[in-house]
Parts: C-alpha cells; structure tokens; sequence
C-alpha cells in the first residue's frame, strides 16, 4: 500500500511514482509486515499455499515538520504544444 497526500492523483502512477521518489526515506517511511492474510494461489508466499504472507506499507506523504514547496505543473497549453512536437526534439 502506498500512502500519498491529496495533492497526488493516486491513480496516476507517474505522480505515486515522483511521490515515492521525493518524499520517502525508506529507514523511515517503509513499514513491513509478516504473517499476513492474503492471497492462498500467491505462490511467493513462504509457506505456500497458506494464505499467509508479508505486506509493505510505503508513507509517501510530505512530513508534517518539514516545508515542502507546491507542486508546480506547466500550463496545459504549454503540455499539448511540447507533446505535439515531441518527434522533431530528437530526443
């Protein structure tokens, strides 16, 4: 599970993506836990098929104590130019 702010589309995975990237320190913000319910057909699990596995929980949430600037997003209109000359940048 990922745990993002509301300023983060949580079903744009770019954005939970770029959140990840910029607000997780993973000695902090990553929690894991064994023996849990899940799936029986995952074959992953250590004691297969038993049901029982482990899961991860990442808080890609700005600290609370911490300043973060806001996130800056170019102009639409600026977006479909960029993207409809993309070919002739070469990249």
């Amino acid at each position: 599970m990922v745990l993002v702010d509301d300023d983060i589309d949580a079903r744009d995975m770019k954005m939970v993506e770029w959140a990840i990237a910029t607000r997780v320190q993973a000695d902090q913000d990553v929690t894991i836990m064994s023996a849990m319910a899940g799936m029986r057909l995952d074959p992953s699990q250590p004691a297969f098929p038993s049901g029982l596995g482990a899961k991860m929980g990442i808080d890609a949430t700005k600290p609370l104590a911490k300043e973060f600037p806001p996130l800056v997003e170019s102009p639409k209109e600026v977006m479909d130019m960029v993207e409809a000359q993309w070919d002739s940048y070469g990249i």
